[in-house]
């Protein structure tokens, strides 16, 4: 009996994390940034830089290198570092609008959605992203057809009794001092 209960209550307490932890959401706008520490472009303000494929920031219209002005009509000179992390980052608020500006335009706002999912799941570009560098080559032996001849022995090999291969022929022992530094 004192099994049953404590196998209810096990069951009973993961179930109410799983619950919980769904109720967490994350939001992404799709751009990092730094800032600025450069006097001619953007000093102490955030600038883009980079904007990310498929995100909201890239359907909205921010590109790189745009400096941001303005988060929700909040000057970001007004505000501190971490202000601006919250304001981008914050989950109650689904849309911001930035006033951004580079070097074609002076300022402009752009209102961006952002894309929120449970923190407990990961949606098909955020799979893809992370298995980016898996290929289906990968999968299948490769056959490498070498242009030289390659043996094997199970002699002793003296590995000093070889040099390096040169493309160039010299009339000077430059390269054969250097070889003996190596081979050393």
């Amino acid at each position: 009996m004192k099994r049953k209960i404590l196998l209810f209550l096990a069951l009973t307490n993961m179930l109410s994390t799983i619950c919980a932890q769904e109720g967490e959401m994350r939001c992404r706008l799709g751009f990092s940034y730094e800032f600025s520490n450069n006097k001619n472009w953007g000093n102490d303000k955030p600038v883009i830089m980079k904007v990310y494929s498929n995100s909201p920031s890239e359907t909205a219209g921010v590109r790189q290198y745009d400096i941001i002005e303005k988060i929700n009509g909040l000057n970001v000179m007004d505000i501190t570092m971490d202000d601006v992390d919250s304001l981008l980052t914050a989950t109650e608020d689904k849309q911001i609008t930035l006033t951004v500006r580079n070097f074609s335009e002076q300022a402009k706002e752009i209102l961006l959605t952002k894309e929120c999912y449970s923190s407990i799941s990961l949606n098909e570009s955020q799979l893809a992203s992370s298995f980016s560098m898996y290929n289906v080559e990968d999968t299948h032996d490769r056959q490498f057809i070498c242009p030289f001849v390659t043996t094997t022995t199970e002699d002793a090999i003296d590995f000093l009794q070889f040099a390096t291969f040169d493309f160039v022929t010299t009339e000077n022992n430059a390269l054969m001092n250097i070889e003996m530094i190596v081979n050393e």
